[in-house]
């Protein structure tokens, strides 16, 4: 059985899509979004209310363009670089208790490997089934004078 090319390109937005989808979803209406907010502030992040909001308004956009598949490279430039920032304010293993240095260590390695992912698609592209391939077609071509 022969699968029909581009699926495993829009598998993989797919897969990108529901982590940023998810985790905004749980901070907005989950989690506490005030248990967010102090997180910030604790970091020392300047109005963490509103950069709390930021966050989450910024998760929902870039997992939508990734999983439509429009401006996916900026989405995933986008998701690298929270990922990586992320990561590293957040899962800093170096400053935890001995009882909570393997489970951020591992969500540090978890935004990295993730980061690794997006790289594939920073570098390859959506892939023919998304709006960006769709678009690149309906482009009118101009032949050079």
């Amino acid at each position: 059985m022969t699968l029909p090319a581009g699926w495993p390109q829009a598998l993989a937005r797919l897969l990108f899509a529901q982590l940023f989808f998810v985790s905004a979803w749980n901070k907005a209406f989950v989690d506490p979004f005030a248990r967010l907010a102090g997180r910030l502030g604790q970091k020392g992040f300047p109005f963490p209310e509103f950069v709390a909001a930021v966050d989450i308004g910024f998760e929902f956009a870039v997992a939508t363009l990734m999983l439509i598949g429009w401006k996916t490279r900026c989405a995933a430039w986008g998701m690298l670089g929270f990922c990586v920032i992320a990561g590293l304010l957040f899962h800093d293993f170096w400053n935890t208790p001995q009882a909570q240095m393997y489970g951020q260590t591992t969500q540090l390695l978890k935004n990295l490997s993730t980061a690794g992912g997006l790289i594939y698609v920073i570098l390859y592209g959506a892939g023919p089934w998304s709006l960006d391939e769709r678009l690149k077609k309906a482009e009118p071509v101009t032949s050079p004078e």
